[in-house]
């Protein structure tokens, strides 16, 4: 979560934001062990509708959504915007590389709006780049910007695997500094990373030579992330010990997916501050390790929520 500080002549007006991130799982997209049957999209919807009542997210990051229009719009329709919410937007869909799944922002309009989005070329998936603005915007115009981009890296454990999401993160490292960025900024999605040491966690943490292009970890636990019990408070996949065909079992001991932020969005140097240990993984309560979020008791999240996780996630 991040306050969110705008001068006004009438003083400071402030707000809290809600920042989630989620992969999707071939939301809308059939494959050859995805399908309609074990990963329906009615029976997603329903989980999800449990999952977004509980967070209640402002910016929501996906990735592994369909392209198709109708089916990513779906999920603002029949889900966002359904069980007494309204007012989510669908940011414009990128996918100038053809993907069968892709990342995309779900926003809060009464917070935020679209100032502009580009797509980010890399050698796989393109990496969505936006900049948000804060709302209501104060007589003095005076509003506060938000840069977000949503990555989904290359898969995989070997070497070229590896190269590839180190080059993928390399891209987004070379966008900002063709464009000398400067502002906030919040890089969410699954990176695939199985270590801090791996060369894309590494380019987007220390690559980048001027200091507001440089990111931190707000959880701050580098490491070997893999099949480590000392780290399970930050394992995101899998939520579930038996694999039904699509999603993946194994239970609870990978760390993929993270939200990394610049100096000036975790320190407030313009209007932005993150609120300490505020991070947190839904599902995960430390006691998770090689487990499945509902196996037993679990402390972070209502049973609904656990069980959702665990049907329609392998994140």
């Amino acid at each position: 979560r991040w306050t969110w500080g705008t001068a006004n002549a009438q003083g400071l007006r402030r707000d809290t934001v809600t920042v989630m991130m989620y992969n999707m799982l071939y939301y809308g997209v059939n494959t050859s062990f995805c399908t309609s049957s074990n990963n329906s999209v009615t029976a997603k919807n329903a989980g999800l509708m449990t999952l977004f009542n509980y967070v209640r997210p402002d910016l929501l990051g996906v990735c592994e959504m369909s392209p198709v229009s109708s089916v990513n719009l779906g999920l603002l329709n029949n889900v966002l915007n359904n069980g007494g919410r309204s007012g989510y937007l669908r940011a414009n869909l990128m996918n100038p590389s053809g993907s069968d799944i892709v990342a995309l922002l779900y926003y809060n309009s009464a917070k935020f709006g679209m100032h502009s989005q580009t797509p980010i070329s890399t050698q796989g998936r393109d990496i969505a780049w936006y900049r948000l603005f804060h709302k209501p915007i104060p007589s003095s115009g005076d509003t506060t910007f938000l840069h977000v981009a949503v990555a989904h890296l290359k898969a995989g454990g070997t070497s070229s695997d590896i190269t590839q999401r180190g080059q993928e993160a390399g891209a987004l490292v070379q966008y900002m500094r063709a464009n000398r960025f400067r502002g906030n900024l919040l890089v969410m999605g699954d990176l695939n990373v199985s270590a801090s040491t791996e060369p894309a966690y590494d380019s987007l943490i220390n690559a980048a030579s001027v200091l507001n292009q440089r990111l931190k970890d707000p959880v701050s636990r580098p490491g070997s992330w893999s099949g480590n019990p000392r780290l399970a408070l930050w394992h995101t996949p899998s939520p579930r010990t038996a694999s039904n065909g699509c999603a993946t079992g194994g239970g609870m001991d990978d760390r993929y997916d993270h939200i990394l932020l610049n100096d000036w969005a975790m320190g407030d140097s313009a209007q932005i501050k993150y609120v300490p240990a505020s991070f947190r993984i839904p599902g995960n309560d430390g006691n998770r390790f090689n487990g499945s979020v509902n196996g037993t008791f679990n402390a972070s999240v209502p049973v609904a929520v656990a069980n959702a996780l665990h049907e329609i996630s392998d994140h």
